[in-house]
């Protein structure tokens, strides 16, 4: 039986199904297909763990990484038309070419104001105004079973 991979991850992109736990994926995670084996179908926030244990499996592959985002292992023959279309290009240009100072808030410094430390009431060294526990008197006087030290028996 012949299965189609990439119309095989489309459907299961485009798709709400259950996970292992019966609980239904989220769609903003959708699956995206491994870079050196298509048979691996993996989450798109899983892949990047992937491809560090697949690239391991694979050292003789042609692949190199996209500068503008990790998961992109594209094959050296394609990667400089990868490199000009790839979407994520758009994302890092754009904060390269394009920061304005209104976007990122106020950047001024705060003033610092040292923090004032309460004044401790407690003094450990004073003396105690109860008188501290002697448990001689306590024993003598209680009727205790003891043994003779020294004697015979």
């Amino acid at each position: 039986m012949f299965v189609d991979v990439k119309l095989f991850v489309h459907q299961l992109t485009h798709m709400n199904f259950l996970n292992f736990a019966g609980t239904k994926m989220l769609a903003e995670d959708p699956l995206v297909q491994c870079p050196y084996n298509p048979s691996h179908v993996i989450l798109k926030s899983r892949m990047q763990g992937h491809i560090v244990k697949c690239r391991k499996n694979y050292p003789m592959s042609n692949k190199m990484i996209c500068p503008f985002n990790a998961i992109h292992h594209v094959d050296k023959p394609d990667f400089q038309y990868h490199v000009s279309t790839c979407p994520d290009r758009r994302v890092i240009e754009g904060y390269k070419y394009e920061v304005k100072e209104s976007e990122h808030g106020d950047l001024t410094v705060a003033p610092y104001h040292q923090p004032s430390i309460p004044a401790d009431e407690e003094d450990w060294d004073a003396e105690t105004p109860v008188a501290a526990y002697d448990p001689i008197p306590h024993v003598e006087a209680a009727p205790i079973v003891r043994s003779l030290q020294g004697a015979s028996k």
